[in-house]
């Protein structure tokens, strides 16, 4: 480490004034644990999760219509940028319009289809 940098840290940690006579070890090794150690939050990225799903083939004809209607003002959006965007939305929704939603939405029977 430079001094430049290492005179930083010690502005930082070293107590200014009055409050220099109440300060103890203990308090400086806190404020050098909180200067030194990055804050969980900044370190830690999201967890990116994969999840399969099926669609009917009537129905991935609107993400073409949706990539289409993004490129129209320049934006390229991927599949999974779809689905994450309808998932955004449906949480604004309030809770009437969502149970009418989710009444009207067709069941899919789930699994890989029986072999001839």
């Amino acid at each position: 480490m430079n001094k430049e940098k290492f005179s930083i840290l010690k502005q930082k940690i070293t107590p200014k004034g009055i409050a220099e006579k109440n300060f103890n070890n203990q308090d400086k090794f806190a404020v050098a644990d909180n200067v030194l150690i990055p804050i969980e939050n900044e370190i830690k990225k999201s967890l990116v999760l994969r999840k399969t799903f099926s669609i009917p083939e009537e129905e991935m004809i609107n993400f073409k219509r949706i990539k289409n209607r993004a490129l129209d003002y320049r934006v390229v959006i991927s599949d999974s940028e779809i689905v994450r965007l309808g998932l955004i939305l449906v949480t604004k929704l309030n809770d009437k319009e969502f149970q009418e939603e989710i009444l009207n939405i067709n069941k899919l029977t789930t699994g890989r289809p029986k072999s001839l």
